[in-house]
């Protein structure tokens, strides 16, 4: 399922995260890194295993296959429909189930629905003006009252 996606700019982003280089970029990275930063953020939220969880800026998702096994209702959302299409194949690979939705964080299709809403790994500051990339921080917190935001910028 696509969300809107503006075709008024085509921005470097739009391109590079569907870019051959991209996963051989990132190829190396560690499995048990993620799983560790998962077991990390339970801890430290203390969310259940029939939370609800929207990683934002997913990826091929490393994190959202983790908390998916860990038990969790997991939503992926990305920009990339060739990063979506890894994750929707490394899902499968891992014997696990996540929803992929396709579209651009600055423009959330949710409401109210997740208890924990992800935005790690590299996944924010893309934009070429402050607003924008705010606007990402205030639709991510707004997702759920009571729930929990993590936000990263390594």
């Amino acid at each position: 399922m696509d969300s809107e996606i503006p075709t008024d700019s085509k921005k470097w982003f739009q391109n590079w995260f569907d870019s051959e280089h991209y996963l051989k970029l990132y190829h190396g990275r560690d499995i048990s890194e993620a799983e560790k930063l998962a077991k990390l953020i339970c801890k430290c939220t203390g969310i259940n295993a029939s939370s609800r969880v929207l990683d934002l800026g997913c990826g091929a998702g490393r994190h959202s296959i983790i908390f998916s096994k860990l038990g969790f209702q997991v939503t992926g959302y990305d920009l990339s429909r060739h990063l979506l299409l890894e994750a929707k194949s490394n899902a499968i690979k891992q014997q696990t189930r996540i929803s992929l939705v396709r579209g651009d964080i600055r423009n959330l299709p949710f409401k109210s629905e997740f208890d924990l809403v992800l935005n790690i790994f590299t996944s924010w500051g893309y934009f070429e003006s402050d607003l924008e990339n705010i606007t990402v921080l205030k639709n991510a917190v707004s997702l759920k009252k009571d729930g929990d935001f993590l936000f990263s910028i390594f």
